[in-house]
């Protein structure tokens, strides 16, 4: 969405990997943190609010789960996004 309240359509972008956790408890390894560089040049960048946010099981996959954030340049919050990471897409 753009400053001013509209929708922005992307069709492709491209990432960055930037930060790993491995859970002990599961041993689920998860790249936790991410930089998009979307087609029209623009970056974001997509970072945890809580480090543990992990969600092993004993009756289903390990799995990680969490609220993230995207911050702008400012003190302003560009949005909120809800991550899911389960063990086959290590």
């Amino acid at each position: 969405m753009t400053s001013e309240g509209h929708v922005l359509s992307i069709s492709s972008f491209d990432y960055l990997r930037t930060g790993t956790e491995e859970y002990t408890s599961s041993g689920l390894k998860s790249w936790l943190g991410w930089r998009l560089s979307l087609e029209n040049g623009e970056e974001l960048i997509i970072q945890l609010l809580l480090q543990e946010q992990s969600n092993p099981s004993s009756h289903t996959p390990a799995y990680w789960e969490g609220l993230t954030e995207i911050p702008s340049g400012t003190r302003i919050k560009l949005g909120y996004a809800v991550v899911e990471i389960t063990a086959p897409a290590q």
